[in-house]
C-alpha cells in the first residue's frame, strides 16, 4: 500500500495512521547533522564477510532459545531481485536523490555520488543482489532485543554471557548495503510477529525541513509492522522462504549487497576463523549459500581445504589460520586456573615448528576476539577461553565496538576501568607464565630426544583414505605434503613418549643479575656520561618516505639481564660506534648467530637520562651515540624471559 505524503501536521512522518505503512524519517530540528561518518556504521567499513560473519553470529548465538540442547542454526544465501520490489521504492529513491544534494552542497561529493547510483538503480528498477540472513532455534526479535537493534543507538545486552547482543555491532549489517539499508522480519514468543526496514543515511533536506539521518518503514511513531498482512505484496513475493514461515527466529534481507563473486567463499573462511570453537561443540551450524554446510561433523575437513596451503606462521592478525589453533585446543597441553578476579579460565599450549606463536583469546558464545602474538624462541599456538558469567561479564566491558579486542580502558566508568585494569594484568600475568615457561626451555640450552630415531620412521596406520590417492588429495588441498601434514593431525598415529634431557649451559653470574651473553661480551667499564638526545636527522628517503639505511659495519654491542626491585626482568645493551652517530634503526633479536628470532619490544630508553626511544615490534628507532661513540640502552620485552641478545645497527645512507 503506498504511503501518504509528508504533512507538516505529523511532523515530517509519511503515516497519517498506524494503518498505512512507509517510509518515516523525522525532522532534525535543532539536533546535529550527521555526515558519511557519523552512526554506528564508520566502524565496520571494508570487508563485507569478515564484519557480517563476526557480528550477525554472535547476535544470533546471544538469541538461543534458553536450555535448548539443540545447537542455533544461522543461513545466509543471496538472491537477486528487482530493485523496485524494495518496500515504497520511489520514496527511498526521493530520499537518496535529496541525501546526494544535501552532501553535495556540503562538499561530500564522492559520497554524494554513491547516493545518485543507489536512486538510479531504483528508478531503473535494476536488477541487486539481496543478502539474507536467517536464524534457527533462537528467540526472535523479543521486545528487548527489537529496542538493541531497531530503536535505539548505543545499547548492548544486559547478559554477562552475551557476544554482539544486538546493540553496538549493528552498523555491520547497514554497511552490507550500498542503500545503507535493511528489512528486517522475525517470528518471536511463537506467535508474536515484527517487520520493519530501517535505514541509516546522512542528514537530508526535504519539503523545507532537514531530516534526521535513521528512518523506518513502519508505522505511526517509527513503529514495526505487527501484521503479516500488512507487509507489502512485492517484497513478500520475492522471499516466500522469509514471509511464509511460521518457526521462530529472524530473517534480515540487506538490499543492494556489496559483496563480489567471492563472498560466499570469504563468508566460510571468516566463519571458519573465528567460530571454529562453537561449531566443534555443536553449539552453532551454518549454511552458506545452499552450498556448504558448517557443522561439528565437517569442520575438521572444511578447515583442511581452506587453510592447510596457508601459512601457519600467519603475519596478519585480521587473517588469522585457525589450524594451529584448533591444534592446539585438540592436542595441546590444557591448564585450568582459577583467577582471582576472572574466576576459572582455560589455556591450551602446544609448542610446533611453523606455528603462529599466538594466543587465541575467546569468551562466551566462543567467538575468537583476538590472536595476539608473544615472542618466543620455540614456535606455539595457543588458545584461552573464559565461559564463567564473572569473567565473560568483565571481558565484555573491556571490548571495543567491534569486538576484537580486549583493552581495560574501553570500561565504561572509571570504577569499572579500575576493576578491568586488575582484570586485565591479572590475566596477562597468567598467560605470561604459561609462555615463559616455553623460553625457559630454551635457557636449558639444547635438548636431545631419546627415541627421536625410532619414531620418526614409525608410520600412521591410516592412509590417505579409502578411494582417496596422492594426486586426489593433492588436488583438493593443492600441496600434498602440506594436506598430509594436516592429515596427520586428525588421525591416529603410532607415538612413542619422547624424554626431553636437558644438556647444562656454562655461563657466570654478573653484578646485578643473571648473564645472557651477546655480541662481544659485557665489560665492566664505567657508565657514559650523559651525552646529547639523539635527534632523528634528514637523510635519504625512499618512495613511502621512509629513511633509506644500510648496515652498519662498526657497531659492537654488550648486553646483560637482571631483574628489578620487583621482579621484571630488563635487558640492557651497550653500544659502542662512531662518535655522535645517530643508528637509524637498531634490531633486536634474541637467540644466536647460528639461530635467531623476532622479538616485540615494550619499552625501551636511554639509561641515564630514561629518554624514551622510538620502539616498533622489535626495532629501537634514532639513537644517538655519545662524543665517545657510546650509549646505554634499557628495555622491557613483551614476552618475559631472560636472553641472549643480537643487535643489527642500520643508518642512512
Amino acid at each position: 500500500m503506498p504511503s501518504k505524503e509528508i504533512s507538516k501536521k505529523n511532523n515530517g512522518h509519511r503515516n497519517d495512521t498506524p494503518t498505512s505503512p512507509g517510509w518515516i524519517f523525522g525532522n532534525l530540528g535543532g539536533g546535529m547533522a550527521s555526515g558519511p561518518n557519523a552512526g554506528p556504521t564508520v566502524e565496520f567499513r571494508g570487508n563485507p564477510s569478515y564484519y557480517i560473519a563476526r557480528e550477525a553470529l554472535q547476535n544470533i548465538m546471544d538469541a538461543k532459545v534458553p536450555n535448548s540442547d539443540e545447537p542455533v542454526k544461522a543461513e545466509f544465501e543471496v538472491k537477486t531481485v528487482k530493485a523496485g520490489f524494495l518496500p515504497d521504492a520511489k520514496y527511498l529513491e526521493k530520499v537518496f536523490r535529496a541525501c546526494a544534494k544535501y552532501l553535495d552542497e556540503k562538499g561530500s561529493h564522492d559520497t554524494a555520488n554513491d547516493y545518485k547510483k543507489a536512486a538510479k538503480k531504483l528508478k531503473d528498477n535494476e536488477p541487486i543482489k539481496f543478502l539474507r540472513i536467517s536464524d534457527r532455534n533462537t528467540s526472535g526479535m523479543t521486545d528487548e532485543n527489537w529496542f538493541r537493534f531497531a530503536e535505539s543507538v548505543g545499547f548492548s545486552n544486559k547478559e554477562s554471557g552475551s557476544g554482539g547482543s544486538f546493540g553496538l555491532g549493528k552498523g555491520a549489517y547497514y554497511v552490507s548495503s550500498a542503500f545503507l539499508t535493511l528489512f528486517i522480519s522475525s517470528v518471536y514468543n511463537e506467535s508474536g510477529y515484527r517487520f520493519a526496514g530501517k535505514s541509516i543515511i546522512s542528514t537530508f533536506e526535504l519539503d523545507g525541513e532537514r531530516k534526521q539521518n535513521n528512518g523506518t518503514y513502519g508505522v505511526g511513531d517509527q513503529q514495526a509492522i505487527l501484521e503479516k498482512e500488512m507487509v507489502p505484496k512485492n517484497i513478500k513475493s520475492a522471499f516466500p522462504e522469509v514471509f511464509d514461515r511460521t518457526e521462530q527466529g529472524t530473517d534480515f534481507l540487506i538490499p543492494d549487497f556489496i559483496g563480489d563473486d567471492t563472498w560466499s567463499e570469504e563468508l566460510v573462511k571468516a566463519i571458519l576463523r573465528y567460530f571454529w570453537l562453537p561449531i566443534h561443540q555443536n553449539k552453532l551450524v551454518v549454511n552458506v549459500n545452499k552450498k556448504t554446510i558448517l557443522d561439528s561433523s565437517n569442520l575438521e575437513k572444511l578447515l583442511m581445504r581452506y587453510f592447510a596451503n596457508e601459512d601457519t606462521s600467519w603475519s596478519d592478525s585480521d587473517t588469522p589460520n585457525p589450524l594451529p589453533l584448533y591444534d592446539a585446543y585438540q592436542n595441546g597441553d590444557k591448564i585450568r586456573k582459577d583467577l582471582n578476579i576472572l574466576g576459572p579460565v582455560d589455556f591450551y599450549l602446544l609448542v610446533k615448528e611453523g606455528y603462529p606463536k599466538r594466543i587465541a583469546y575467546i569468551r562466551k558464545p566462543g567467538m575468537m576476539v583476538s590472536a595476539k602474538r608473544k615472542s618466543t624462541m620455540n614456535s606455539f599456538s595457543a588458545v584461552l577461553i573464559c565461559e564463567n558469567p564473572k569473567g565473560n561479564e568483565l571481558l565484555r566491558g573491556m571490548e571495543n565496538q567491534e569486538h576484537n579486542e580486549w583493552k581495560w580502558q574501553n570500561a565504561k566508568t572509571i570504577e569499572k576501568q579500575e576493576k578491568a585494569k586488575k582484570a586485565y594484568e591479572e590475566l596477562t600475568k597468567f598467560v605470561n607464565s604459561q609462555i615463559q615457561k616455553i623460553n625457559e626451555s630454551n635457557e636449558q640450552g639444547y635438548m636431545r630426544l631419546e627415541g627421536l630415531e625410532d619414531f620418526i620412521t614409525m608410520e600412521s596406520e591410516e592412509g590417505h583414505g579409502e578411494g582417496e590417492t596422492e594426486e586426489e588429495l593433492k588436488k583438493e588441498t593443492g600441496d600434498i605434503r602440506t594436506a598430509e601434514y594436516y592429515k596427520e593431525l586428525f588421525t591416529t598415529s603410532k607415538t612413542k613418549d619422547l624424554r626431553i634431557v636437558p644438556q647444562p649451559v656454562s655461563g657466570t653470574e654478573d653484578e646485578g643479575g643473571e648473564a645472557v651473553y651477546g655480541g662481544e661480551g659485557r665489560g665492566d667499564g664505567p657508565t657514559p656520561p650523559n651525552p646529547d638526545p639523539g635527534e632523528r636527522r634528514k637523510g635519504i628517503v625512499d618512495e613511502e618516505g621512509e629513511l633509506k639505511v644500510s648496515p652498519i659495519k662498526n657497531l659492537k654491542f654488550e648486553s646483560f639481564a637482571s631483574e628489578d626491585s620487583n621482579g621484571n626482568t630488563q635487558h640492557f645493551i651497550y653500544l659502542k660506534g662512531d662518535s655522535n652517530k645517530v643508528i637509524t634503526k637498531l634490531e633486536v633479536l634474541i637467540g644466536t648467530d647460528d639461530q635467531s628470532d623476532k622479538i616485540d619490544i615494550s619499552k625501551a630508553e636511554y639509561s641515564d637520562t630514561k629518554d624514551p626511544l622510538n620502539v616498533k615490534g622489535g626495532v629501537i628507532k634514532d639513537i644517538g651515540l655519545n662524543s665517545k661513540g657510546e650509549r646505554k640502552i634499557q628495555l622491557i620485552f613483551e614476552a618475559p624471559g631472560k636472553y641472549s641478545l643480537k643487535c643489527k645497527g642500520y643508518e642512512n645512507r
